[in-house]
């Protein structure tokens, strides 16, 4: 079961300490009840609801549905390594005490639909913090980056989440593919799951209308002309990488050579041209990226065409050297220097993967039990999107926020919040307590070589308009 179709999820704003102003539509609310009631209601009555209807709990028993999905979720989010001990330690803190052997007994497959359907539950609720209004973002009504992740399974759960059956681990024959949608202004974050043999543009999100006025930004994966062109029908904006095999021509219908367009595009400052047989109006901006990345790029263009017993073309290895991007923002609202900084900032996404893999431990597990490995992967999705909630509603007005210094403030909070999760009050005030901490120091290191996503999104280079 994916994400509902054609509606959208409940969007759950939080508004930040009263040191910073709400921004758009968000409630007024003090203490941050709203997430509150957020994991209450996900981890708490809806966990044991989904507990009998799937058949986790048959019958009155002490470790109900709430408690193991708890025990787990905060367990693991305290510790991505935990052993069955620890998460026993953590249902008892709950309220729940039940032996490690009881606990053990209990990865299932029951188990891992109970953890399924509250994962699809907790990923049709949108916590979103304040809005960031500087820079580049607020010539838009919202900027969301769109990208998918894969994660292999035990082979026991190919009849659910069939992989493509490659000899890479994420290739297998069973595959969870996770696509998320996070707006870079609010930190609201939108998911599906399919599975892992899918295309990109096969997944829930890629077809969710964009709001007019907002911008999406999207990968290669996401390509598609169709698309494209529906999003700027709503009147809303796009920008992407180009295919290197679309058809490009200029204005008049001639066809236009990549390599010149793009070079010409650098020194214009950008390009008009149209896209593909259908000719989509957009504009073209390239530049040049550093002999490091172009021969990167030569070097893993190269392996791939290998891979697959063919030789790339003296033309694509010539274009491993520019970076090329295409949209249908003008430049009077999106210079080529904000198209870069914008696209670049992609890498916000993709680093939330990374968390969710290096520091949740998503693709790592102790045990050689498949079910437990599978009720492990569900599980620690549901703690990276708690921890992603906290931080989106604790510091997403910051722009220095540092991503990985939010995770560790959060994990190390985890069995606190966990406790106080029966109580709605306690629940506030344990929230405020970790709000506080994340805004008290959780902020990027100063790199003078390198400047962070906030930088490149304020800087006057990247705000000017052409």
């Amino acid at each position: 079961m994916h994400q509902t179709e054609g509606k959208p999820p409940q969007r759950v704003p939080v508004t930040p300490p009263s040191d910073t102003h709400t921004h758009g539509t968000g409630f007024p609310m003090t203490k941050l009840p709203r997430l509150a009631d957020a994991l209450r209601d996900v981890l708490g009555r809806t966990a044991n609801r989904l507990a009998r209807r799937t058949g986790f709990v048959r019958r009155q028993r002490k470790l109900t549905g709430a408690a193991f999905v708890q025990a787990l979720v905060f367990g693991w989010l305290d510790d991505p390594e935990a052993p069955l001990s620890h998460l026993a330690d953590t249902a008892a803190a709950v309220g729940c005490p039940v032996a490690v052997q009881s606990l053990d007994a209990r990865f299932s497959e029951t188990a891992a639909g109970l953890l399924r359907a509250v994962l699809e539950r907790a990923i049709g609720v949108l916590v979103c913090g304040p809005a960031v209004t500087e820079g580049l973002l607020a010539r838009f009504d919202g900027v969301d980056l769109i990208d998918a992740t894969v994660i292999a399974l035990p082979d026991i759960a190919a009849a659910q989440w069939p992989g493509v059956g490659g000899s890479a681990p994420a290739d297998g024959r069973a595959a969870l593919k996770v696509e998320v949608r996070l707006g870079l202004a609010d930190g609201a974050i939108a998911a599906s799951l399919m599975p892992g043999r899918h295309h990109d543009q096969r997944g829930p999100l890629a077809h969710v209308a964009v709001p007019p006025g907002a911008l999406q930004v999207a990968d290669l994966g996401y390509f598609s002309l169709e698309r494209f062109a529906e999003i700027g029908a709503a009147g809303a904006f796009w920008l992407s990488r180009l295919r290197v095999d679309t058809v490009l021509a200029d204005a008049g219908g001639a066809r236009l050579d990549v390599l010149a367009a793009a070079a010409q595009a650098d020194r214009l400052g950008g390009l008009d041209v149209r896209l593909g047989v259908r000719a989509l109006p957009c504009r073209l901006v390239a530049c040049r990226v550093p002999q490091a990345v172009a021969a990167e790029r030569r070097r893993r263009l190269k392996r791939s065409a290998q891979k697959h017993g063919r030789t790339p073309s003296r033309s694509r290895l010539a274009l491993c050297a520019w970076t090329v991007l295409v949209t249908n923002a003008p430049a009077e609202r999106l210079s080529a220097a904000g198209a870069r900084a914008l696209y670049r900032a992609r890498w916000q996404v993709e680093l939330l993967f990374k968390l969710w893999k290096s520091r949740g431990g998503l693709c790592r597990s102790r045990s050689a039990n498949p079910w437990r490995v599978v009720c492990e992967v569900y599980a620690k999705l549901l703690a990276g999107l708690v921890a992603h909630w906290v931080t989106a509603a604790g510091l997403w007005a910051v722009a220095s926020r540092s991503a990985v210094k939010a995770w560790s403030v959060v994990s190390s909070h985890a069995r606190h919040l966990a406790v106080c999760l029966g109580s709605r009050r306690r629940l506030c005030e344990a929230l405020g307590v970790v709000v506080g901490v994340l805004r008290a120091g959780c902020r990027v290191n100063a790199r003078a070589g390198h400047r962070c996503t906030y930088q490149q999104l304020t800087a006057p280079a990247a705000c000017a308009l052409t």
